[in-house]
């Protein structure tokens, strides 16, 4: 499961390869199945009448495993500063100049093929996708970004800058007890649900949901101390660790039925019950991330399929910074682009748009990553 070369775990790089990859495609196909209304988070009783809610519900779950996984990779050794620093590093200047540059190529872009767009538009576009298109808004609002906007996804990476903050301020602490865990998951739920429920504005980047993606991260590195994905490995063809995997897909469903996950990050929504939705959300993810790397150990023992999987996982983090922009841009192509929504009519055209973005996107990360690459070793061999 181990790649020797690397020391990645393949597993957890599939995982993150079908997590992105669900990610564009819902995006992709966003508009046309529901015609840009937002993801409806259903109740209980229509949710079980309607099969393909239940799964949309069921895929919103993936988002809360990557951020799973993000907990399981984490590596104790370094300080609470350091860990800090290099995610805001990571982050902070990644996503400044990613907003700049792809909302300005999306001005010029929309101003060609549809008309003329004002500077001081671009610039109000820029500025409330650099801040949050919610920050300080009141509940259930928020300011109208126009045909530039790039940045749907871009919540994830300021939300998990932000869940980084507490997880790495406990997570070496408690990571070693399930209590000290399970207290801890308790206590940052609580701090989400607090914040969502009296909070009469939303943070920037609806941030009030990051302290229970903290919780869903610290549930990550308890499993990871566990061992949970080297005892699935070693119970693989036992006919126990297929009947748990049974109960766990049932229980998951069932959960999901009753308590839709709905995690809007744009309105800063986490599921249709509030505050209290932030204690429901570990333990769906739980369940769903049990019977989601299930799959992905199946998916690596197929060489092929597993391999582009895998490479479409280590670059998760900057297809997911892309895919947008190539979203609009392809679909720009055919269709004008006047609003926020991406102008993406039918099924069909959001999975080939989608394919697309993903193949430009995984190609533009790669070529960014061999240039920083054969940089820093230049520098190196300068030294």
């Amino acid at each position: 499961m181990t790649t020797e070369a690397t020391g990645r775990i393949r597993a957890l790089d599939i995982a993150k390869g079908i997590c992105i990859t669900v990610i564009v495609f819902c995006h992709a196909l966003e508009n046309a199945v529901i015609e840009g209304e937002g993801m409806v988070v259903p109740t209980g009783s229509s949710v079980l009448s309607d099969p393909v809610s239940l799964i949309t519900q069921y895929f919103y779950t993936l988002l809360f495993v990557f951020f799973m996984i993000s907990g399981y990779l984490h590596k104790p050794g370094r300080t609470f500063a350091q860990n800090v620093w290099r995610r805001f590093v990571q982050i902070i200047p990644t996503f400044v100049i990613c907003t700049t540059v792809l909302t300005f190529a999306m001005w010029l872009f929309v101003s060609a093929t549809v008309g003329a767009i004002p500077f001081e538009e671009f610039l109000d576009e820029l500025f409330h996708s650099l801040i949050g298109n919610t920050t300080f808004e009141p509940a259930h609002t928020r300011h109208e970004i126009g045909p530039c906007n790039i940045t749907l996804s871009y919540y994830f990476f300021i939300v998990f800058m932000v869940a980084c903050v507490p997880f790495y301020a406990v997570v070496d602490r408690v990571s070693d007890s399930n209590t000290k865990t399970i207290a801890s998951m308790a206590v940052l739920c609580g701090v989400s649900a607090v914040l969502i429920e009296f909070l009469p504005v939303h943070l920037p980047f609806a941030c009030e949901t990051a302290f229970a993606t903290a919780a869903v991260m610290l549930m990550g590195a308890r499993l990871a101390k566990a061992d949970v994905l080297g005892r699935m490995e070693r119970e693989w063809k036992t006919s126990r660790f297929w009947l748990f995997t049974l109960f766990m897909l049932l229980f998951g469903l069932a959960w999901t039925a009753v308590f839709p996950i709905g995690y809007n990050l744009l309105d800063g929504i986490l599921g249709q019950y509030g505050g209290v939705s932030a204690f429901l959300v570990p333990v769906g993810t739980l369940a769903c991330g049990h019977c989601f790397m299930t799959l992905c150990m199946a998916v690596s023992r197929l060489q092929s399929v597993g391999k582009l999987l895998s490479v479409l996982g280590i670059f998760s983090l900057s297809v997911m910074m892309f895919h947008v922009f190539f979203l609009k841009l392809v679909a720009g192509l055919f269709h004008p682009i006047t609003g926020d929504a991406i102008p993406i009519e039918s099924v069909p055209e959001g999975i080939i748009f989608g394919a697309i973005a993903i193949i430009l996107s995984l190609a533009l990360s790669m070529a960014l990553s061999g240039a920083i690459g054969e940089r820093r070793s230049k520098k190196a061999r300068s030294l």
